[in-house]
C-alpha cells in the first residue's frame, strides 16, 4: 500500500508503535491527496494520538502531567526533530531535580 513506509516510520517515531491498519489508510489518503509529509505529519502530532505521545514523553521524563499550553509549545520542536525533544527534556531544570539524589 503506498505510504505504508511513511506512515510505519511516523509512528514509530511518534509512538513507538507500529500503525494500525487504519492509522496507515489515513497516511495513504492524505498523501494521495497531496498533502506533503511534513503536513502528514503535523496532522498525526495533532491527533490524539500524537498529543498523548508527547504527553507520555513529559511525564517519563520529567514526571509531570502537561498541561496543552505545554504541550502546545513543545510539539513545534517535536516536529522539527523529536531527538531535539527528548534532548530538551534530558537538559531541563525540572530533569535534573527529578533524576538528583539529595
Amino acid at each position: 500500500m503506498p505510504g505504508h513506509g511513511f506512515a510505519n516510520s511516523l509512528y514509530l517515531a511518534v509512538t513507538n508503535q507500529p500503525p494500525t491498519a487504519a492509522e496507515v489508510a489515513q497516511v495513504a489518503t492524505m498523501l494521495g491527496a497531496g498533502q506533503a509529509p511534513l503536513q502528514v505529519t503535523q496532522t498525526v502530532l495533532a491527533s490524539p494520538t500524537g498529543v498523548a505521545a508527547i504527553a507520555t514523553d513529559i511525564q517519563t521524563y520529567l514526571g509531570i502531567t502537561p498541561d496543552a499550553g505545554l504541550i502546545g509549545a513543545v510539539t513545534p520542536i517535536y516536529e522539527a526533530n523529536p531527538n531535539d525533544f527528548i534532548m530538551l527534556l534530558l537538559t531541563s531544570p525540572q530533569y535534573e531535580q527529578k533524576t538528583v539524589s539529595v
